[in-house]
């Protein structure tokens, strides 16, 4: 996944703490795996793939330990405590740039956020229709991203298909919606 792609999850994944945060002007528990996800998403970011400006191209994974054994290997780490402490500022970086984000978005979409909170109160769960059909009253539909001169750029509206790939012969076709 590039940078962006994984910017964006971790975004997705502070929308409902930051959500409480604007609505009710205090925190609850709830959000408390996607801040464990979010935490984690970025560590990695920073000591496995090498997205970090402050640390360059290198990782820092923790010591490897036994597949089966889910206990330390007691292994010192193999960077300093300096790089460390950069680590943890990298991480603290990350998701405070998120959530300034998040906010931003959610505080400027405010109208639609309470529609979408009024939608779930009401049904509990919303579908991919009408969650669609609730953004489109947001304004312009935005147009998905094809890259330029590939078959999908050429398809109507220059949207990208849902596609599925046979585990068959590996071909791709247009994936229908499950539902019908």
């Amino acid at each position: 996944m590039t940078r962006a792609e994984l910017l964006d999850r971790l975004d997705v994944l502070l929308g409902g703490r930051t959500a409480e945060e604007i609505i009710f002007g205090d925190v609850s528990t709830g959000a408390q795996d996607d801040l464990q996800r979010a935490t984690d998403l970025v560590r990695h970011m920073i000591t496995r793939y090498g997205m970090s400006d402050a640390l360059g191209l290198a990782t820092f994974e923790a010591p490897r330990q036994a597949l089966f054994l889910a206990v330390p290997t007691g292994a010192p780490r193999e960077y300093s405590e300096e790089t460390a402490r950069v680590i943890d500022a990298e991480i603290q970086t990350l998701l405070e740039a998120a959530h300034t984000r998040v906010r931003a978005t959610l505080t400027a979409q405010r109208a639609l956020l309470e529609s979408l909170a009024k939608l779930l109160i009401a049904h509990e769960v919303v579908d991919r229709n009408a969650l669609t059909r609730l953004l489109g009253t947001a304004g312009p539909a935005e147009v998905p991203y094809a890259p330029v001169g590939s078959a999908r750029a050429e398809e109507p509206g220059g949207a990208l298909t849902p596609r599925v790939t046979s585990a068959l012969n590996g071909e791709q076709t247009p994936a229908r919606d499950a539902r019908g």
